[in-house]
């Protein structure tokens, strides 16, 4: 099985029917009703490489509205509400490995 895209996990018989469930025959066809100069076409500026939380702390400084939950009046969490979970952890305690039915104290 091969991707056409490193970060997509579709191959191109899953292209094709996604493609055709969309009445197209292709990528562009489908972008077509997007203005050709409305079009970004060159590389996004990614700058260099930052951690989760780093990520989290600029984008919090770009909501200037500050309308976020970490702004707000919250007593959820009794206390363990100031602190930081990777996003994959959530993934991850999902897993078969980490997740169980058992629990030892009943």
């Amino acid at each position: 099985m091969t991707f056409q895209h490193r970060f997509l996990p579709t191959t191109s018989s899953d292209r094709a029917e996604l493609l055709k469930a969309c009445g197209v025959g292709s990528v562009e066809e489908l972008l077509k009703g997007i203005p050709e100069n409305v079009r970004f076409k060159g590389i996004l500026p990614s700058g260099p490489a930052q951690s989760e939380m780093e990520i989290r702390r600029r984008v919090r400084t770009l909501m200037k509205d500050g309308r976020y939950a970490q702004n707000a009046l919250s007593f959820i969490g009794a206390g363990i509400y100031d602190h930081m979970c990777p996003a994959a952890v959530n993934q991850l305690t999902l897993r078969g490995e980490f997740l169980t039915s058992y629990t030892p104290y009943q």
